[in-house]
């Protein structure tokens, strides 16, 4: 379901002319993310980040949700345009996550989705050998 959904957001995000990335995010979710040119303040960005989640929530609210509380989400997937305000954090790349599964967030190329188990993917006991493979490509 959520490499669904990421498929699905990058798609609607393309037809806007955005091109994004994708992130494990290290424990159950995935990250996109795509840069945004400084020529608007935080709260601007925040209203077309949300406007776009929104816009997601209506072409497939079967999948999307903008639902900030979780009993309340339905098992869909939520899209967090929060992150975009001031003073608001996100995971940064190869940050070790505080999980059982010491789940490690990890760029991705799209064409690795499909063969990625779950967001906490990789690890402790794999990062290094994913590292040493993009390093030889």
């Amino acid at each position: 379901m959520i490499k669904e959904a990421a498929t699905e957001l990058r798609d609607l995000l393309k037809s806007k002319n955005i091109d994004p990335s994708i992130m494990t995010s290290g424990k159950s979710g995935l990250h996109l993310y795509y840069t945004i040119r400084r020529r608007k303040d935080f709260d601007a960005i925040k209203e077309e980040t949300k406007a776009i989640a929104e816009e997601a929530e209506r072409l497939r609210p079967d999948l999307f949700t903008t639902q900030i509380r979780k009993n309340k989400r339905e098992g869909k997937i939520f899209v967090d345009f929060l992150r975009n305000a001031y003073a608001q954090t996100a995971v940064c790349p190869y940050s070790l996550r505080a999980t059982e599964e010491a789940g490690i967030a990890t760029p991705l190329e799209w064409e690795e989705l499909s063969r990625i188990k779950s967001a906490s993917h990789f690890n402790m006991e794999n990062i290094f050998r994913r590292l040493g493979q993009l390093n030889r490509d």
